[in-house]
């Protein structure tokens, strides 16, 4: 499995919202968390963002890595809008959910 490292160093050298990945891996590597937080959820709001993120694997490589640290209702919010795009992408309702 790729690291978290690795995978925000390759979303920084696309040219899609490279600042955004920038600010993910300034934050995550002064171990952040609240701003990272906050940030990460300002993100999933920026127009495209939904359509050309892969959020699941963004949950699965990055956010776990520090899932204890957030606060409980921000996390709510983020597996939402995560288990939407799963549901989206694949139209299985029972993997969103299992997801959640």
């Amino acid at each position: 499995m790729e690291n978290v490292n690795t995978y925000i160093e390759n979303n920084v050298h696309k040219e899609i919202f490279q600042e955004i990945w920038m600010e993910v891996g300034n934050l995550y590597s002064r171990k952040l968390w609240n701003q990272l937080t906050k940030h990460i959820e300002s993100s999933l709001l920026v127009e495209g963002f939904q359509d050309n993120v892969d959020l699941h694997e963004m949950y699965t490589i990055l956010i776990s890595t520090f899932e204890t640290k957030m606060n409980l209702l921000a996390l709510s919010r983020i597996a939402i809008i995560i288990s939407r795009q799963i549901l989206k992408r694949e139209n299985d309702g029972g993997k969103a959910i299992d997801f959640l």
